[in-house]
Order: C-alpha cells, then sequence, then structure tokens
C-alpha cells in the first residue's frame, strides 16, 4: 500500500511513524485491565451510541426522484419497483434499507489527546482509570477493511443523498453519517475506526488488535491508588519494550493537568 493511499484512508490524522497513528483510549479500572489482558478492540454498532444527534438518521437524504433514480447505482428490476412506488413508501423503503445495512457497521472510539480533564471524568471513573495510548497501524487496519476517520464537529450540516451512481458521492454521504457529530462534542477530539461490514464478518464485538496496534503509553488518573498502578505495571513486566508509564498531576493556578514518568 503506498503512501498516498494510507493518507487517502486517515485524512486528518497526524503520523507518527510511517503508516501509523498515536490513539488514546480513556476507560475504566477494570475495563483497562481486560482490554490489556485481551489485547481487544470494543467495535461498537450504531444504535448503541449515546447521543441522539450522533449517527444522525437527518444527515442522509433519503429522498429520491426519478432523475435519481436512473443515475444510482441499483438494478434495472429494482428501479422500476421503486420507480412504482409513492414518493412517501420509497423514502419508507430506503430507510428501511439503510437500517439492515447499518446494522452491519462496527465503530471504536478513541481520542487524539490524553489530557483533557471532561474526559477524564466522563470515561475513565472520574480519574480512577486509565487512558492507554495505541501506536496503530493504519496500513494493516486498511488490509482488513477497518478505516480511520477524524470525527467533524458542526453547529449545522446539510444533508447529503443516500443513492448517487458516483461511488465516491455514496461514500462520502456514509462517511458524514458516520463522522459528523455536534460541535459541543468537540473537546473529545475523537478518531474512530470503523469496518463497514464488522458484523457480517465477526459475531463478537471484541476485536484482537495484537497484529494491528501496540499500547506505548500509560496514563494513569489523579484519583487511581498505588496498589491499582503496581497491578497495571505487573501486566507488563515481560514486555520488551515496556509502555512508558505517566502520573498524573493538577497544574498550579490552571484548571490543567500535566505528566510526568511514574
Amino acid at each position: 500500500m503506498t503512501a498516498d493511499e494510507i493518507k487517502y484512508h486517515a485524512k486528518g490524522l497526524n503520523f507518527v511513524e510511517e503508516g501509523k497513528i498515536l490513539l488514546y483510549k480513556y476507560i475504566d479500572f477494570e475495563g483497562g485491565l481486560s482490554l490489556i489482558k485481551n489485547q481487544t478492540f470494543k467495535f461498537a454498532k450504531t444504535e448503541s451510541f449515546n447521543d441522539p444527534f450522533d449517527l444522525y438518521e437527518e444527515l442522509i437524504d433519503f429522498s429520491i426522484q426519478d432523475k435519481e433514480l436512473n443515475n444510482s447505482n441499483i438494478s434495472r428490476t429494482e428501479r422500476r419497483i421503486i420507480k412504482n412506488i409513492p414518493l412517501k413508501k420509497k423514502i419508507v423503503s430506503t430507510k428501511k434499507l439503510w437500517n439492515e445495512q447499518r446494522n452491519n457497521f462496527g465503530i471504536s472510539c478513541f481520542s487524539k489527546i490524553y489530557d483533557n480533564i471532561l474526559m477524564w471524568s466522563h470515561y475513565a471513573e472520574k480519574h480512577r482509570g486509565i487512558c492507554i495510548g495505541f501506536l496503530v497501524d493504519i496500513a494493516k487496519l486498511i488490509n482488513i477493511n477497518i478505516s480511520t476517520y477524524s470525527v467533524e464537529y458542526k453547529t449545522k450540516f446539510s444533508p447529503l443523498p443516500f443513492y448517487d451512481k458516483d461511488i465516491d458521492k455514496r461514500l462520502k454521504t456514509l462517511v458524514q453519517y458516520l463522522t459528523v457529530k455536534a460541535e459541543f462534542w468537540s473537546y473529545e477530539d475523537e478518531i474512530r475506526l470503523i469496518d463497514f461490514g464488522y458484523f457480517l464478518k465477526y459475531t463478537n464485538e471484541f476485536f484482537n488488535f495484537s497484529n494491528y496496534a501496540e499500547i506505548k503509553e500509560i496514563y494513569f488518573g489523579l484519583k487511581v491508588p498505588g496498589s491499582n498502578k503496581k497491578i497495571i505495571n505487573n501486566l507488563f513486566l515481560e514486555s520488551k519494550p515496556k509502555p512508558l508509564f505517566y502520573n498524573l498531576s493538577r497544574k498550579k493556578t490552571t484548571f490543567k493537568i500535566k505528566r510526568e514518568i511514574a
């Protein structure tokens, strides 16, 4: 895979090594233990997301006129059937097809940053959890049809058409649906690993990442006790190289945190 192909599949990402990026996962302590022991990322279905404006159906224009239908990439038989359906029912039928397709999508969520205090409170057990830094091999993931996208944050949007003859335009619609969120969430600096056919290939939502990513950094929240830090450290006693471990502390006179080698 060429460098240009990698960049196409990973727009807006910062490469720390050739074809590799550093992503962060905020997680509670027990969840972190399980992730490290089993070497797994969780790929969630679209229906499980908690924000009703995330994966928002209104990002897609499901209406379809006859002239659009003639230019769409569907069979002649399907085209004849759809032409004879009233517009309202066409939209309902199209949405049903869409809902069947999106059930196959798998999404795993990460961040570009490790030091956001809201993320620590929301996702890392109120600073009792950890944040794990992964060096992710984008090229290897692309080879198994997992793409990497930066989330875009907007205050308003224009729906994109569900049907289009141009495959790149159809992909653009799909990516908008999967990666556009409300501006209020911009503090997350989110990155998503997306497999459009994950649940066609796998029955387990936990994906073994050992061949595609390496744990490079582990950050301990402000409230992690020393005993829990030791438990995490012991998981890497035989690892070569070991990840870097960091303690966090409060910066004086600002509402920010800083890191120091543990």
